[in-house]
């Protein structure tokens, strides 16, 4: 998924050109808990990757117009989903689950109100805020030695400043005293090949 901050164009494409050099795969994505930053890359290009993801965590560049532009997409999405039972299903099962109050209850992906209240002042604040190495976690798997691993992360440790982050916590409300059944109307509409107007004739 689209990280909602972003570097000019001009360097997301330069930095898209140095990743495939590296024979590199760095995506982005949200969880209901946590944000991924998810690479893949040659052994012999650990460090020049990490880097690269560094530069990402670090520095980040805020381009209103990418910003803007990945706002609409987020919220296409979002009405795209609207018409998936399966997605409809889950979001009215959330809430049933853990309640209308509790972050859970809603999707990670946002609502088109939530989304479009979104300003880039915003995501700066929440970025300032809980972007920390004290809440964050590396797992590293592949063939490449514990020295090895280590020493591609002191570059980040050293410039990546930390912070105390306060993780908020949600009671869950829980007043299901038996099992029940819900449905959740969806409008849909079926379609087949008829005959062809010709051989109505």
């Amino acid at each position: 998924r689209d990280p909602l901050w972003s570097r000019g164009l001009g360097d997301v494409y330069k930095r898209q050109e140095e990743i495939e050099m590296l024979g590199a795969n760095i995506n982005m994505y949200t969880t209901r808990e946590s944000i991924v930053i998810q690479v893949n890359t040659l052994v012999r290009n650990y460090e020049a990757t990490l880097a690269l993801v560094e530069e990402i965590l670090t520095q980040p560049r805020w381009d209103l117009e990418e910003f803007g532009r990945i706002k609409t997409a987020a919220i296409n999405r979002v009405k795209r989903s609207s018409a998936n039972p399966n997605a409809v299903a889950g979001r009215v099962f959330n809430k049933l689950l853990y309640g209308e109050d509790h972050i859970f209850a809603y999707p990670n992906t946002g609502t088109v109100t939530s989304i479009a209240a979104i300003a880039m002042e915003d995501v700066k604040a929440f970025y300032d805020k809980n972007f920390s190495p004290s809440v964050s976690k590396f797992h590293i798997v592949g063939q490449i030695d514990k020295t090895k691993a280590m020493a591609g992360l002191i570059n980040l440790e050293k410039n990546w400043t930390s912070k105390q982050v306060t993780i908020p916590s949600y009671p869950i409300a829980n007043a299901r005293d038996k099992s029940s059944v819900y449905f959740v109307d969806i409008p849909v509409s079926y379609t087949h090949l008829t005959l062809p107007t010709s051989d109505l004739v």
